[in-house]
């Protein structure tokens, strides 16, 4: 493993731990984005902590788990269990977070093919942007584990976003930034294996 690969795991996992640690103080505020200062050994990180960031973070641990060590994993269950645990007994709040965090990400999606649609050159930027179709597809997810319904009419935007841009799909290389393609499937997350031709 390189050493950049082993620090982005370090640097996950210290984040990880400071999100779950301010989970209660996080539901307890009507914020749907925190902004955290997380010390790492490498210098200070700004990561943006929500529900979806925390799930998303975790998700790519457990993907990596086997790179991590014993006292690591174990610093993971820990994490993870505080998260289900403080989500347990918070089924309206998370409901109402996730719903709200998903409204966020489909409007920034959504705006940024709008400008596509009139601005081809904005095709430069999407592997930049594509991290929001990320997110949706983490909320979705989420959504459905803890049976826990998104709003329909949002869902539907979504599913016609989607179909707007495979209409103009140009299939290739693995386009999001920072991130690796062996933890995304072609199949559910072909929206990072190409880009779109206009």
């Amino acid at each position: 493993m390189s050493e950049e690969k082993r620090r982005q795991l370090l640097r996950t996992l210290l984040a990880v731990e400071q999100m779950v640690s301010e989970l209660s103080d996080y539901f307890a505020r009507q914020e749907l984005f925190r902004q955290l200062v997380v010390h790492t050994p490498w210098g200070d990180e700004l990561p943006k902590m929500s529900l979806g960031g925390l799930v998303e973070r975790l998700n790519y641990l457990e993907r990596h788990r086997d790179a991590l060590t014993s006292e690591e994993q174990a610093r993971l269950d820990k994490a993870r269990a505080a998260y289900e645990e403080a989500i347990r007994y918070r089924r309206q709040q998370v409901a109402e977070r996730l719903r709200r965090e998903f409204r966020s990400y489909l409007n920034s999606w959504k705006w940024y093919l709008d400008e596509l649609r009139d601005n081809p050159d904005k095709v430069m930027d999407y592997p930049a942007e594509v991290h929001n179709r990320l997110r949706l597809t983490t909320l979705l997810n989420e959504a459905r584990r803890l049976g826990i319904e998104l709003d329909p009419d949002q869902v539907h935007m979504l599913e016609e976003l989607d179909q707007f841009l495979r209409s103009r799909w140009q299939s290739g290389n693995f386009s999001l930034k920072d991130f690796a393609p062996e933890d995304f499937s072609r199949e559910e997350h072909w929206y990072l294996y190409g880009r779109p031709r206009l």
